[in-house]
């Protein structure tokens, strides 16, 4: 049993348009709206949830909360959450992935808009409020990078270490975030995790570039039964096992 409430800053905030795809074609101007979803063992312990988190709301001062107690009503709201990227997709630039702990979240957020109005920037958030977990974006400007784009994402990233945060909270590292994790990782960290990889990846052919920079070839350091291994593999395959170190 569960139940979809939707507390919203202003009215209007479900004047939201699909087209026939169920994709949004438009939005209203409301400045943020916040999703919980709750289940429950039993439909009387579901009714105090929500009368819980709406005496929440009353004593916020929240304007409006809404209830989507039937599966259309439920599939809705959660059609604004899934679809709202494509309103905002074109005009974005870079998007960040960051995490706080939970209860730094309003600090952070806070922080975040300000650092946006000190370079007279826009951004968008959606945030996991329960995990910490925020994706903002660093907007287009007349459809060209903002100059200080790389200014005000490492201010973002300072005031999300200051916080006990990380650079990302659910999308990872990959190969776009390789340079800003060492923000946060200290060169003796990275040298750790560089020595792991290696224990397991000598050659450095294993998705080479993501997480950490590329690293190929042996070492002296690599361990002895690894060498063997892929020394034994070049003799048997030839071409297959040189091309391994070349990778």
């Amino acid at each position: 049993m569960n139940l979809i409430v939707l507390i919203k800053e202003v009215p209007d905030m479900r004047r939201v348009q699909f087209d026939s795809e169920r994709k949004v074609i438009n939005r209203s101007s409301a400045e943020a709206d916040l999703t919980i979803i709750l289940s429950e063992k039993s439909k009387d312990a579901l009714c105090a949830a929500c009368r819980m988190v709406n005496q929440i709301c009353d004593k916020h001062g929240v304007l409006e909360a809404f209830m989507a107690c039937t599966r259309e009503e439920q599939a809705e709201v959660l059609a604004i959450r899934s679809n709202s990227y494509e309103v905002i997709k074109d005009t974005i630039y870079h998007s960040l992935d960051m995490a706080v702990p939970p209860a730094s979240m309003p600090g952070f957020l806070q922080g975040l808009l300000d650092l946006c109005n000190e370079y007279q920037a826009k951004t968008n958030f959606v945030s996991h409020i329960a995990d910490g977990n925020v994706h903002n974006d660093i907007l287009l400007e007349n459809t060209r990078p903002p100059a200080y784009h790389k200014v005000l994402r490492d201010l973002m990233y300072q005031l999300c270490f200051s916080l006990g945060g990380t650079i990302t909270g659910e999308h990872g590292i990959g190969k776009l975030r390789v340079e800003d994790l060492k923000q946060q990782k200290s060169p003796t960290e990275l040298l750790i995790m560089q020595k792991i990889k290696a224990a397991f990846d000598p050659a450095g052919i294993l998705n080479p570039g993501t997480v950490l920079e590329a690293q190929g070839g042996f070492n002296h350091e690599t361990p002895v039964f690894i060498k063997a291994v892929l020394e034994e593999s070049k003799h048997r395959h030839g071409p297959i096992g040189r091309l391994s170190q070349e990778l």
